[in-house]
């Protein structure tokens, strides 16, 4: 009965190990795919940002064009009337 429990003891020892090695594999996958997830999260983030600074950089462009058309308008209008 000795050699019994003793077998019966190792091979919960085993199937135990065979448990806290599947845990840590499944916690590595699992910080790897959160490491992902915050890697795509921090991309599509500084993609959109760079899309909102192109679009405010444009809309700046054109309303600073837009100020130096009215200004050279308005010059060329005061000098014909003077």
């Amino acid at each position: 009965m000795t050699n019994s429990n003793a077998a019966y003891n190792a091979a919960i020892d085993a199937a135990n190990d065979a448990r806290d090695a599947a845990n840590a594999a499944f916690d590595a996958a699992e910080a790897a795919y959160n490491a992902a997830i915050d890697a795509a999260n921090d991309a599509y983030n500084a993609a959109i940002d760079a899309a909102i600074d192109a679009r405010n950089d444009a809309a700046i462009d054109a309303r600073n064009a837009a100020n130096a058309a009215a200004n050279a308008a308005k010059t060329t209008h005061e000098e014909s009337t003077r």
